[in-house]
């Protein structure tokens, strides 16, 4: 979501933030000069692409901010010959905003930059690859490796993530948000919320989340799934994106799955739309089922290329040439 960051006016106020940048640039740098209103992974994101911009610059003994409409070319042209093109794209993100925020000309919205990125999206067509899936076969294997009767904590926490994750299509800031006051149970099993809509699992997801909260209790102020600290203790605060990342690692290695196959934190919400197509359900039921905005995800993930392409155009923004 786009940020109503606040634009500097003040010269002396501008240069400050354009010297620290060059010289200290920090996380918390980022931060006060954003306004404070992004969350930590994004001004991480902001942070990396501008070390890999100013290391660019410094490298080639170019002036860093504001930049020259040459130097973010050839910064692009240089970067995209091991980067991919999302990687480009969100790079001329990075520096839009820093050029906004310290008001000074935006060089991504000049027809020369416009041009090379055009050129660079052509020649890097189909760079990207879709997310590995976490398939129900791949479930199956996880709930025969997990559930043994001398399973420990993380063990019994994880393959309730992965069943709950997949028979809900959720994604890690759904994961995240999940409390006690989100399941109920019912008179065959658990039954899970998520924005209105309810889920109910099935006996296999039911069992793993019941043993679950064997340990971790019921009280509604809690987030469902929380960390675990080596001494097995269980802390009260929901997981956050790095957990999750490296609880979804770890299923593709408990699976030994080739080296070039590994599970994301989006690799169960597309396992999740693929099984649902088996079933025989439309793009549009996925869709709803899913709670995506549009169908241009499921409909990539299912193998509806034309549709999903086509929904994309929908939310592409034309920005003006200077």
């Amino acid at each position: 979501m786009r940020k109503k960051v606040p634009i500097l006016t003040e010269t002396v106020i501008i240069n400050a933030f354009v010297d620290k940048l060059n010289s200290q640039a920090s996380v918390e740098i980022i931060d006060e000069l954003t306004g404070c209103l992004y969350s930590r992974n994004s001004l991480l994101a902001i942070y990396n692409d501008w070390n890999r911009y100013h290391a660019f610059c410094v490298k080639h003994s170019i002036n860093t901010l504001p930049a020259s409409i040459t130097a973010v070319r050839r910064f692009l042209e240089t970067e995209s010959q091991i980067r991919k093109f999302a990687s480009i794209k969100r790079y001329t993100a990075t520096l839009s905003l820093l050029h906004t925020v310290l008001n000074f000309a935006n060089p991504i919205k000049h027809k020369q930059v416009r041009f090379t990125l055009l050129h660079l999206q052509a020649r890097m067509a189909g760079d990207a690859k879709q997310t590995h899936a976490m398939t129900s076969a791949h479930l199956t294997q996880l709930n025969s490796l997990l559930k043994h009767k001398n399973a420990n904590l993380k063990e019994i926490r994880d393959i309730a993530i992965y069943n709950v994750m997949f028979e809900c299509a959720l994604k890690r800031s759904e994961l995240k948000a999940l409390s006690m006051r989100d399941i109920k149970s019912r008179d065959q099993g658990y039954q899970i919320t998520i924005k209105h809509a309810a889920y109910k699992l099935s006996k296999r997801a039911n069992d793993s989340l019941l043993q679950w909260l064997s340990f971790a209790g019921n009280d509604d102020d809690l987030p469902l799934f929380r960390a675990i600290d080596k001494h097995e203790n269980i802390g009260l605060q929901p997981l956050d994106d790095s957990s999750i990342y490296r609880i979804l690692r770890n299923a593709s290695d408990l699976l030994s799955l080739p080296g070039n196959y590994h599970f994301s934190g989006n690799s169960i919400r597309v396992g999740a739309a693929q099984e649902l197509s088996k079933q025989g359900l439309k793009v549009r039921e996925i869709q709803s089922f899913g709670r995506w905005l549009s169908v241009a995800m499921p409909a990539q993930y299912v193998g509806h290329v034309a549709t999903a392409e086509k929904e994309k155009t929908k939310f592409k923004v034309i920005v003006p040439w200077q």
